[in-house]
């Protein structure tokens, strides 16, 4: 889309001059040059010019390279952001619908049940010491203290064994998942 310029910006320029007119450097108005994006233009007499650029032809050359690649530039990176904006929002809704579908915990209501699981565990032992200390303490001999004790120990483990983690998660929202099978959450198989 060469446009003709009008016939009073016809005239010869040095490649310095038109470097200051153009805000670039010696070695960029070379490489445009070279790549045959600046073209020299052609003097009164129709011939080449070897030294300097027709201003009206270099400005013109200049002005549409600038042009071409705003708008390459600009439509590329006009689609690199939407395409990011928009990998951006599937992101954040398959967030919300696993938000919603339960898939995601409250950091703050995870560590609030695992704080009162650890409280139940720890108040089994806490009632079976001090049945085991008024066991030994009241047993005759150190063979009837170390039955009870064992007795006790044996106990507690059985029912901390009975215990599944639906048990010790009632009352939560949180759903205890086998970690061995996550295709099918519903089938309870054990």
């Amino acid at each position: 889309m060469k446009r003709e310029p009008p016939p009073n910006l016809a005239f010869q320029i040095s490649a310095t001059h038109l470097c200051h007119v153009l805000r670039i450097n010696t070695p960029r108005l070379s490489e445009l040059t070279e790549r045959g994006i600046i073209r020299r233009g052609v003097d009164e007499k129709g011939g080449p010019i070897t030294s300097g650029y027709r201003f009206d032809t270099a400005l013109n050359d200049y002005h549409d390279y600038l042009l071409a690649e705003a708008r390459g530039k600009g439509w590329n990176a006009f689609e690199a952001a939407r395409a990011r904006m928009a990998s951006v929002k599937a992101e954040i809704a398959s967030m919300k619908l696993a938000a919603m579908q339960g898939e995601f915990v409250d950091a703050n209501e995870a560590a609030e049940v695992f704080r009162s699981v650890a409280m139940r565990i720890r108040s089994k032992f806490t009632s079976v010491l001090r049945r085991l200390t008024r066991a030994v303490y009241n047993a005759g001999s150190l063979e009837e203290a170390h039955v009870q004790a064992q007795r006790y120990f044996e106990e507690v483990l059985a029912e901390l064994s009975r215990l599944r983690g639906d048990d010790l998660m009632a009352g939560t929202k949180l759903k205890v998942i086998d970690g061995r099978d996550r295709t099918n959450k519903d089938d309870d198989t054990d």
